[in-house]
């Protein structure tokens, strides 16, 4: 019934002149809403449903949520009906039909939705039936299922039949965080409309609605939430340390972050339980326009170090291989560009060594770079591009007259030996073509570029090496194998036939257990390789 109808019915036809009374229109408007709750409770469309509320699953709550979002009658009756059994003075006939249609709604959903309710229209306690409790439960899942799917119908009838508008599910979410999380606006309006919504509660991580929708980047909800006095703009989840600001700026919602900065009780660089701050995570995730509102912040440090991971937030995009935001903060004049992690690491290693190409242009555009600082192990940037087969970004890298092509870290390895090692073909080739490179250098235990390549199988770059002169194919290492000891225990049988090949290498030889290329071929089972080198002592 709409309220215009509703007005009508009371002031106008309930005149003398149309031989009605008011007491009449309020009967008449009793009965209507009682047949019309009768209706609703009979033709739930629930047959299939089991008949026990407690084995109700999520669907089933958002199916009798759908259903009664589909009733927009049943919540002005549930509102009014108090209101015109007064009105009618409580005619004893409406009164023993309200009584009679209560007392037949037994153990059904409409029971436990409206039982309650109705009594309370009647003026009567209800009886102790036993299931007040589960009847209290079943509103509150039912309005969390109405929530969920945005049910604005639903949910405001659930609130009129006494459903808790601050009931915790399981997460400790309550209908208000939902809403904000799913950007529900009109059901957030509804809930915030209510006295005694919490506007600030917090689920089991700390959430509170504020922080769940900035979240999800729901700019209408924010703004809702953000109009309420008691609702903390800069709250920190206990978990992560995390705010609505920095969770809004790690997703990218430029729109919810202006909202956010625009706020006196906002902290800008407030940081995490790992330090990071809003901007470091705006950063590391490329979100360039964010990035940007927060550098114009007088009270942002552009170049603030994690703790733990002793990252910035040109390191994190650097390695993110976001060229735009990179580019924005060497704008800085605060921006250290030579900046080392904990681990050593600068910006430019960890660009080169995830082989973001464009990033590296930027970085190696700059005069105060530089371009052989180690970090761990004593890597620098072209080390760390070899080892990771970053063909592009070591042409960058060779081309600058600064870096030593043939430097060694901790352990005594070149960028040749990393390259050969994980087998890749291009940066050998890269490297080879140098005169400062030496292609037999050994390191800490005596391995050589080929050692490495020949245990890992790489066949093509194991023919790059032995192409050379000036490589030496059966060199022992600290251990006294031989690259052909590596191939013929791993079972590469195309490098074993290349070493093979070769005048200058010995077959037989013996490592420091006594072992040779053909005794490991054996425990390790390996029967190709086995059959290569006894044909080739038989050979011999």
């Amino acid at each position: 019934m709409h309220q215009t109808v509703r007005d009508f019915f009371i002031h106008h036809v309930a005149k003398p002149e149309f031989g009605t009374r008011e007491k009449n229109a309020h009967f008449a408007i009793c009965m209507t809403c009682i047949r019309y709750l009768k209706l609703c409770a009979v033709n739930t469309a629930l047959a299939e449903k089991p008949p026990d509320i407690k084995c109700w699953t999520s669907e089933h709550f958002e199916d009798y949520a759908q259903y009664l979002d589909g009733r927009p009658l049943a919540n002005y009756a549930l509102r009014y009906l108090k209101h015109h059994i007064d009105g009618c003075d409580r005619d004893a006939k409406i009164l023993d039909i309200a009584s009679k249609f209560v007392d037949a709604l037994n153990h059904s959903p409409a029971a436990y939705l409206l039982e309650s309710c109705v009594r309370v229209h009647l003026n009567e306690i209800p009886p102790s039936n036993g299931h007040d409790g589960a009847a209290e439960d079943f509103r509150n899942s039912v309005l969390h299922a109405a929530v969920r799917k945005c049910l604005r119908i639903a949910a405001e009838m659930l609130m009129t039949v006494g459903a808790n508008v601050n009931a915790m599910d399981r997460e400790g979410r309550t209908p208000l965080s939902r809403a904000a999380e799913g950007g529900h606006g009109a059901v957030v309006e509804l809930l915030l409309a209510r006295n005694d919504v919490e506007a600030n509660s917090k689920d089991n991580r700390g959430r509170t609605p504020l922080s769940l929708a900035a979240g999800e980047g729901h700019e209408a909800v924010v703004k809702l939430l953000l109009a309420r006095k008691d609702v903390e703009a800069d709250s920190k989840e206990p978990y992560s340390g995390q705010t609505p600001l920095s969770r809004a700026a790690e997703r990218g919602h430029g729109a919810v972050v202006e909202l956010l900065l625009a706020r006196n009780d906002v902290e800008v660089d407030s940081k995490d339980n790992w330090g990071r701050t809003p901007l470091s995570l705006a950063a590391g995730e490329g979100h360039e326009a964010v990035v940007k509102l927060l550098l114009a912040r007088n009270d942002v440090e552009a170049d603030s170090k994690e703790p733990y991971s002793g990252q910035t937030p040109l390191s994190r995009a650097a390695e993110g291989g976001h060229g735009a935001v990179v580019e924005l903060l060497l704008a800085r004049n605060d921006v250290e560009v030579n900046s080392k992690d904990n681990r050593g690491r600068t910006p430019l290693s960890s660009a080169a060594g995830e082989g973001h190409e464009a990033v590296v242009k930027l970085f190696l555009a700059r005069n105060d770079i530089w371009v052989d600082l180690k970090y761990a192990y004593g890597r620098t940037p072209l080390s760390w591009a070899a080892g990771g087969g970053r063909d592009e970004v070591v042409k960058l890298l060779l081309a600058r007259s600064d870096v030593n092509a043939d430097l060694k870290d901790t352990e005594g390895r070149t960028p040749l030996s990393c390259a050969a090692e994980g087998g890749h073909k291009g940066v050998v080739k890269l490297l080879l073509a140098r005169n400062d490179v030496t292609a037999n250098s050994k390191d800490d235990d005596e391995r050589t570029p080929l050692s490495w390549t020949a245990e890992g199988g790489h066949e093509a770059v194991v023919e790059l090496l032995l192409a050379r002169n000036d490589v030496k194919a059966n060199l022992k290492d600290t251990t006294g194998r031989t690259p052909l000891s590596y191939a013929a225990m791993r079972g590469h049988e195309a490098v074993v036939k290349l070493l093979l090949a070769r005048n200058d290498v010995e077959a037989r030889l013996k490592d420091v257990y006594g072992q040779t290329p053909l005794s490991w071929a054996e425990v390790e089972g390996h029967d190709a390789v086995v059959k290569l080198l006894q044909s080739h002592s038989t050979h011999f």
